[in-house]
């Protein structure tokens, strides 16, 4: 199961509702992370399959998104 806030990130960066992050979405969409944060993001470590694509599933499963959505700066974000 993939945690909510997990679910809300995807969703807000998976612009084409498509239910898979490209780079470009991924790149566009870590211009609303806080920029203290942004560092520990990187594609390729989340995109654990190789297929140039993040999955729901990839990016539930990837520690370093899981403490960055219960962190105080990550919460501000604005992600109805």
């Amino acid at each position: 199961m993939v945690n909510p806030k997990v679910l809300k990130v995807f969703k807000m960066i998976d612009t084409d509702e498509d239910k898979k992050i490209s780079r470009s979405e991924f790149e566009r969409g870590l211009t609303k992370v806080p920029k203290g944060l942004q560092h520990f993001l990187q594609f390729s470590q989340i995109d654990t399959n190789g297929n140039g694509f993040i999955e729901a599933e990839e990016i539930n499963a990837s520690e370093v998104i899981r403490l960055l959505v219960n962190t105080q700066q990550f919460s501000r974000l604005t992600l109805k």
